[in-house]
């Protein structure tokens, strides 16, 4: 139904996003802060590298951790069983998709008297308000899907 997938949705979307947010945060062990790559259209004299979400690690770890109960079930291609599989593992995807894809550079400016002499920038995710915003619209337009053979 629309309302499953949405909240197989929300709730890998939840995971990316926590997960991120606490390697910025220095609360996990396993990862830091972001090493995401300059964007090509940051101007040259704006810094890179401030302490950013880690959307990369978040995502990666979403996947592995909230597909793994779908990914141990086997059941015979064509199924019912297999099918419902499928569309859960393509909502979670959704969800993290969500979170990835509005994540942003941000940027803060250093200075006397906030004179702007030094920017830097980093990524940083979209309130999550935002991204259940953008799957409620998604949840909105969805269809019903039918498991068939193929």
């Amino acid at each position: 139904s629309r309302e499953t997938a949405f909240t197989y949705a929300i709730s890998a979307a939840g995971v990316v996003n926590a997960i991120s947010r606490a390697c910025r945060e220095g609360e996990l062990s396993t990862c830091g802060c972001s090493r995401a790559a300059r964007p090509h259209d940051l101007p040259r004299d704006w810094l890179w590298g401030g302490c950013g979400d880690n959307v990369h690690y978040g995502y990666r770890f979403a996947r592995e951790f909230v597909d793994a109960k779908e990914r141990e079930k086997n059941y015979p291609r064509g199924s019912r069983e297999s099918g419902r599989i499928l569309m859960n593992l393509h909502n979670n995807e959704a969800g993290r998709q969500a979170v990835y894809n509005q994540a942003h550079v941000a940027c803060k400016c250093h200075g006397v008297s906030g004179s702007c002499s030094l920017k830097t920038c980093w990524l940083q995710l979209a309130d999550f308000r935002q991204v259940g915003e953008f799957l409620k619209e998604k949840y909105d337009s969805a269809a019903a899907m039918q498991i068939g053979r193929k």
